[in-house]
């Protein structure tokens, strides 16, 4: 059964696999050869500060471990082509929401 983590890292270490099974084998407890997969589940910036750091989301199967790898799905939206047109000014964080939450409503 894997472990799944919530970690904050440099993003020298996010990007950097043999970085990142050093940093979990330290934060376990544990040798860097009992991990045997590393799956990123979630990835997000935090650059509030001057340090950037990574926000990580990982589910960590150790050695014996049977490996189940999560599919992502996404979601299935309707075909907005004929629907009346609408303007989102905008296309930053919020205008794309706004339009996703129009094509939503649809």
């Amino acid at each position: 059964m894997s472990q799944e983590l919530l970690l904050q890292v440099s993003p020298e270490i996010a990007v950097n696999k043999e970085l990142l099974n050093d940093y979990l084998s330290r934060q376990l407890r544990i040798s860097p050869k009992e991990i045997q997969h590393v799956f990123i589940l979630k990835r997000s910036i935090d650059a509030r500060q001057k340090a950037v750091k990574i926000n990580l989301k990982v589910a960590i199967y150790l050695v014996g471990e049977p490996i189940q790898e999560t599919k992502i799905e996404l979601p299935e939206y309707k075909n907005v082509g004929n629907a009346q047109e609408v303007i989102v000014v905008g296309a930053g964080p919020a205008g794309l929401f706004a339009a996703l939450q129009l094509i939503e409503l649809v």
